[in-house]
């Protein structure tokens, strides 16, 4: 906020909500993109990650092309845009090597975000990569997929305990 104020701009922070949510409180939140034009604004920092966990990354691009604005994406890296993301392949490889090697763990559970969404796909990937690098095999029946919200990830957990099944 102060950079921009020392350059004679100000800062304006909305927040809608994630696009196509299946949850229609959430969806109606999202008239506060509408406000996101050249006539109000000079740029856009988009929370991609946040934004398009029900979207393509296509769909996501022809949003950012509709403000017709300057973007930075924030999560995911949109191409032929500025981004800013985290080292999510390496987080996890980190994360899965340390529960095997340092925990002694075997027998995995996942609650795995939504298809589509490119971090989840990657997020997964890396823990599938990891546990074959170890030789330990994976148990469908202990894969749950969640939506990135506190109660997807309380139901994904019950559903999880429910089966019985055990998982480190």
């Amino acid at each position: 906020v102060s950079g921009a104020r020392n350059h004679g701009r100000g800062v304006i922070c909305f927040s809608g909500q994630r696009l196509d949510a299946p949850d229609p409180a959430e969806r109606a939140r999202n008239v506060a993109y509408s406000l996101a034009h050249p006539a109000n604004i000079r740029g856009a920092v988009v929370l991609s990650s946040a934004i398009g966990t029900f979207q393509s990354l296509s769909n996501l691009r022809a949003l950012v092309n509709e403000l017709g604005l300057p973007v930075v994406s924030v999560g995911l890296r949109i191409p032929d845009l500025p981004s800013v993301t985290v080292r999510g392949r390496g987080a996890m490889s980190e994360l899965m090597r340390h529960l095997i090697r340092d925990h002694g763990c075997r027998n995995f559970a996942l609650v795995a975000g939504p298809r589509g969404h490119l971090e989840a796909e990657e997020r997964e990937a890396v823990f599938r990569e990891e546990l074959a690098a170890h030789g330990i095999a994976f148990d469908q029946g202990l894969l749950v997929r969640g939506t990135f919200v506190a109660e997807s990830g309380a139901l994904a957990a019950r559903e999880l305990l429910d089966r019985g099944m055990h998982f480190d």
